[in-house]
């Protein structure tokens, strides 16, 4: 599995990775049209005290989708944007579904 993580205003958090990848992987193995390649970026905001996670997910035919969520901490932000992704995703398989 191939991801990009990017720290802003911030240092790397070990404890999240295993956490990100598990929903990242679970992500691969429920959506065949996911492809291979995550961009993820969290940047921390010091004058709100918050944190903001954007994930980019690349799907069939070379399309993107693209996810943010801010919360008062890194696991929150990180479960709140993999939900909004999921939501995208489980549209967008319905929708190829009903196509088929």
């Amino acid at each position: 599995m191939n991801y990009t993580i990017r720290w802003k205003d911030m240092e790397e958090d070990n404890s999240i990775f295993a956490t990100l990848q598990e929903k990242l992987e679970k992500l691969l193995k429920d959506f065949v049209f996911v492809e291979d390649g995550f961009k993820v970026e969290y940047v921390h905001h010091n004058s709100h005290k918050t944190y903001t996670m954007r994930l980019n997910v690349n799907i069939h035919k070379g399309n993107t989708i693209r996810a943010e969520a801010e919360a008062h901490n890194l696991t929150k932000a990180t479960n709140d944007c993999i939900e909004k992704i999921l939501d995208q995703l489980r549209k967008i398989k319905t929708q190829v579904n009903a196509n088929k």
